[in-house]
C-alpha cells in the first residue's frame, strides 16, 4: 500500500415597456384578434417552457498563489420533458497570469418523472502554485509547486419512497505534484524536480431527502443529503479510508 499523503490540492420586461407606451400615448389600445385557438396557445406555452435559459459569467480573481486570472462559466437550464425538472449543463475554464489553466463540465438531469437523478462532474487542471511561509522566519520564503490533475464524479439516485432517494456516488482523482528546491550554484548539479503521483478513488452509498417545490427556486420544503465515501486499494486508490458527509 502506498503511504504517500495527498498534496493540497435578464432582459427588459415587454409588459413594462408596453404599459409605458400606453401611458405616454394617453389613448386606450385594443388587442386585435390573432385567430389563435386554445390549442395554439397551449402549444406556445409548451414551447416557451422548453426555452433555454443561458447564463455566462466571468469571475476575476487575484491571489498570491495563482496570480491574476479569470474564470469564465456558462450555465444552461432547459426543459427536455415537461414532466421532468429542468436539466442543467455547464462548462467553465480558468486562466491566470502565471500559466495556470483549468476547465471542467457539469450536467444534472432527471428521468422517469424525477424517479431517477443523475449528476456528473469532471475537469482537468494544471496549476502553478506559490506557497508562502508564516511566522518571522518563514514569512519571506516560498515554495513553487505545480499540480496537474483530472477529477470525475458521478452521483446516481433512484426514488425509493416519496421525497426519498438512494443511490451511489463514485469519485476519482489523479494528481501529479511537482516542486523544485532552490536553484543550485552550478547548473550541472541541478536535480530533477521531485514528483509525487497520487490517485484517489472512492465509492459509496448516497441518500437524499428532497421535499422542495422546485429544485432551482424553492419556496418551501427541505433538502438533506448524506454520503459515505470509501477509498480502498481494491478500487485502485492509493489510500484506505472512509468519510461521511452530511449536508442540508
Amino acid at each position: 500500500m502506498n503511504s504517500r499523503l495527498p498534496r493540497p490540492l435578464s432582459s427588459p420586461c415587454l409588459a413594462t415597456w408596453c404599459g409605458l407606451a400606453v401611458l405616454l400615448a394617453g389613448t386606450p389600445t385594443y388587442a386585435e384578434p390573432t385567430g389563435e385557438t386554445l390549442s395554439d396557445i397551449e402549444e406556445d406555452a409548451r414551447e416557451a417552457s422548453r426555452a433555454m435559459d443561458l447564463t455566462v459569467v466571468p469571475v476575476p480573481q487575484l491571489s498570491p498563489a495563482l496570480g491574476f486570472g479569470v474564470t469564465l462559466a456558462a450555465l444552461a437550464v432547459y426543459t427536455v420533458d415537461e414532466n421532468e425538472p429542468s436539466w442543467t449543463t455547464g462548462v467553465g475554464a480558468l486562466a491566470t497570469t502565471n500559466g495556470s489553466r483549468a476547465y471542467g463540465a457539469y450536467h444534472r438531469m432527471s428521468l422517469g418523472r424525477d424517479a431517477y437523478r443523475f449528476t456528473l462532474l469532471g475537469g482537468h487542471g494544471d496549476f502553478n502554485l506559490t506557497y508562502y511561509g508564516t511566522g518571522p522566519i518563514l514569512k519571506d520564503r516560498s515554495v513553487e509547486l505545480n499540480q496537474e490533475g483530472t477529477f470525475a464524479s458521478l452521483l446516481a439516485l433512484a426514488r425509493i419512497k416519496p421525497k426519498l432517494y438512494a443511490g451511489l456516488r463514485l469519485q476519482g482523482l489523479s494528481l501529479t505534484t511537482r516542486f523544485r528546491t532552490e536553484e543550485p550554484l552550478a547548473p550541472e548539479l541541478d536535480i530533477p524536480p521531485l514528483q509525487l503521483d497520487t490517485r484517489i478513488v472512492t465509492a459509496g452509498p448516497a441518500l437524499q431527502y428532497d421535499s422542495r417545490d422546485s429544485i432551482y427556486f424553492p419556496r418551501q420544503g427541505q433538502f438533506a443529503e448524506a454520503t459515505w465515501a470509501i477509498s480502498d486499494g481494491a478500487l485502485g486508490s492509493d489510500f484506505d479510508y472512509s468519510k461521511v458527509d452530511v449536508g442540508v
